[in-house]
């Protein structure tokens, strides 16, 4: 009964693939987040600056 279920288990998990295509979920670009750092010894506050949509220039 044992070697029946590993068999069956590895059937299905062989034909059960749940890849998911990446190129359809992303694009080629990047978001570029700009931020500023405030604060004193007590109290650290980041200020958003501001977004930027950019090219991705790391691809090989």
């Amino acid at each position: 009964m044992r070697t029946f279920t590993a068999i069956f288990f590895s059937v299905i998990s062989a034909i059960l693939t749940a890849q998911v295509s990446f190129d359809s979920f992303f694009t080629d670009k990047v978001l570029r987040f700009d931020f500023m750092f405030a604060g004193n010894s007590a109290k650290t506050v980041v200020y958003p600056m501001g977004m930027k949509e950019e090219p991705f220039y790391g691809r090989f």
